[in-house]
This record gives C-alpha cells, structure tokens and sequence, in this order.
C-alpha cells in the first residue's frame, strides 16, 4: 500500500487502523520516495514511523508497549532504519539499517531471532501507519509503500 505524508503533516493518508493478529508470519518490502531522502529535520532523536502495531487493543498504548519500525533521514542523504519499541512506557531505538536512494528494505516481522515480537504480551494489535515526527511535521511530501511479501 502507498502512504503519503503530505508537507506540513505528520500522518500519512490514507491513515487507519485495523486489528492484527501477531502469531501470523509476516514479511514486508518498504520503499521511499526520493522526497523521504530529502527529508532531513534537525530534531534530536527524533524518529518517523514506517509501521507497526500496539501490543493489545487499548488504542491508547501506542506509548505504553507497541513495536514500530522506524526510519530518519541523514544530512547524507540516506535513511537510517529503526526498531521502535516501547514496552511499560519505555522507549528502546535500535539502529538496523542504512539505505540509500534507490534501495529499500525487506523486513521478516516474525523471523528466527524475534526481535520484533520479543516482549510482547498479546497475540493481537492495532495496525499503526506511517506517522512524520517527533515534534515537526514532514517539509515535503513523502511517499512510504508497504508491500506485504508473506
């Protein structure tokens, strides 16, 4: 699916949400229009959302325990890949990945070491999509395609 941060915004259209079942297999490509490469905000630590679920149904969980990827682009014009998890309210960043303009990226949701679903307390979720920010809205308009694999 093709998501569109618009400049000025920090949710991604077409935004919703659905309920996700967790024990399933799930393999994803990602890819970024050349606008998310561009996209470079000076905002300590801050981290944009590609995609992710809550560990549970409360909706309101999304900073109390909820497994997000993340991306942040550079001032060399690469994107650096994040896991973003928080778990009892406590954020934990982990750095995966860089790419360049042109690449993208194929994430194993379920793969052998677990990392994503490592802690999590409930086999369901809500789908969380493409978010810009921290605390500034995107400066142009980038484009987020999530094409599930598996």
């Amino acid at each position: 699916m093709k998501y569109t941060i618009k400049k000025g915004h920090h949710y991604a259209w077409p935004m919703f949400t659905r309920p996700m079942w967790l024990d399933k297999q799930r393999a994803y490509r990602i890819a970024f229009s050349d606008e998310c490469f561009e996209s470079y905000v000076e905002e300590k630590g801050a981290v944009n959302k590609i995609f992710g679920w809550t560990d549970g149904l409360a909706l309101n969980s999304i900073h109390k325990n909820s497994r997000r990827l993340g991306w942040r682009p550079n001032k060399d014009r690469t994107i650096t890949v994040f896991l973003y998890f928080y778990t009892d309210g406590i954020l934990t960043k982990t750095e995966k990945t860089k790419i360049h303009k042109g690449e993208g990226i194929r994430y194993n949701v379920n793969s052998s070491n677990g990392e994503f679903l490592k802690g999590t307390r409930h086999k369901w979720g809500w789908w969380l999509s493409p978010f810009f920010g921290g605390e500034l809205p995107s400066p142009n308009n980038c484009t987020v395609i999530i094409k599930k694999i598996k």
